[in-house]
């Protein structure tokens, strides 16, 4: 389970931390402000957690991926006997971990996949927002000058 451990946000040096821990380790997301960009403590830190929770899942998925090939190379094992039935309801068992092994990788693996996506598309969003909001401001500006 994810707890958040502390965040900080300094507007001196545009810098956002947030550390999280998934059982007995921690992990730290950062994030910079972006040149020309205007400063917000929820924005760095939102994106500095989306960081630290990719790295928790780059570590969990170390650990699937491992966990995965040992129960390959034991099935692989198995098969090599010559009184192994792959119809018996005991290898449908051993299928069974086996797959369920693999879909615990692939759903770690799509849910990292978001969340880089989600990270890229919230840093373009807000850049977008940005450049509408400054050229409202602009035609506004153009407007009291006629």
């Amino acid at each position: 389970m994810i707890k958040f451990v502390e965040s900080d946000a300094n507007e001196k040096t545009g810098v956002s931390t947030v550390w999280l821990k998934n059982g007995k380790k921690e992990y730290f997301g950062m994030a910079r402000l972006a040149e020309g960009d205007d400063w917000s403590h929820i924005f760095g830190c939102s994106i500095a957690e989306i960081r630290a929770t990719i790295r928790i899942i780059n570590d969990i998925l170390k650990d699937k991926r491992k966990d995965l090939k040992t129960i390959e190379n034991f099935v692989k094992a198995l098969e090599c006997y010559k009184n192994f039935d792959k119809d018996s309801n005991t290898a449908a068992c051993v299928y069974r971990q086996l797959n369920r092994k693999k879909i615990e990788t692939k759903r770690l693996k799509q849910r990292k996949a978001e969340l880089k996506k989600y990270l890229a598309d919230s840093i373009e969003i807000r850049s977008n927002i940005k450049a509408k909001i400054s050229n409202i401001r602009s035609s506004k500006n153009e407007d009291k000058e006629s």
